[in-house]
């Protein structure tokens, strides 16, 4: 029987194959001048959570951070040139679709005593909405500093080349923002119309 977590993985690796303009979306690399004007912090370790084919920590690594990366799937890893850690780590601890992306605890992943900062670029809207904070949490858990978060507000158009929605939790910004006041301070949150970007510190 096919686990929730392989079936979403084959969802992601028929995008990364099938579909050539899905590669060229890489949120991850357009904020990382942003996540570094925020923070400024060169030779700090930093995790991107949901890294994609590595184009964000590309565009960290030229700022002088030390990266690290996780994703669902490897299919767009594949494709990547550069020698950072990565894992697809698949495992599973009975919390439902795509939160076991932030199960971010295993040494392999990145130093055993957590990193600096987690990156998070167009991920949040694709976890079911009654996770979305406990994810938040996960990785304000990990970060000793902060977490940087760019979270779309509406609903993408590749869900059509797979048959299903790929964002779970379309929201507003405030909802966003007050969501994560609940759980973290807010240092950061600016509404970028399709889009919102929060940094966070643990509280």
């Amino acid at each position: 029987m096919q686990s929730i977590q392989q079936k979403e993985a084959e969802v992601y690796t028929e995008l990364w194959s099938s579909v050539p303009s899905y590669r060229r979306v890489s949120p991850g690399e357009r904020y990382a001048d942003l996540f570094h004007a925020i923070v400024h912090d060169p030779g700090a370790t930093v995790l991107d959570a949901g890294c994609g084919e590595g184009k964000g920590m590309d565009a960290l690594a030229a700022h002088g951070y030390q990266m690290c990366g996780i994703d669902l799937t490897d299919a767009g890893w594949a494709t990547h040139t550069h020698t950072y850690p990565f894992t697809t780590d698949t495992l599973w601890n009975d919390l439902k679709p795509a939160v076991y992306l932030f199960h971010v605890s295993r040494p392999e992943v990145f130093r055993p005593d957590g990193v600096d900062y987690v990156y998070s670029c167009d991920v949040f809207e694709h976890l079911p909405e009654q996770f979305t904070m406990l994810a938040a949490q996960r990785l304000l858990e990990v970060a000793k500093k902060g977490v940087f978060l760019s979270i779309m507000h509406q609903q993408e158009i590749y869900g059509s080349w797979v048959g299903r929605r790929l964002h779970l939790t379309v929201k507003p910004f405030v909802w966003w923002r007050d969501s994560f006041r609940e759980i973290a301070e807010v240092v950061e949150a600016r509404d970028m119309l399709e889009n919102g970007i929060f940094y966070l510190r643990a509280k």
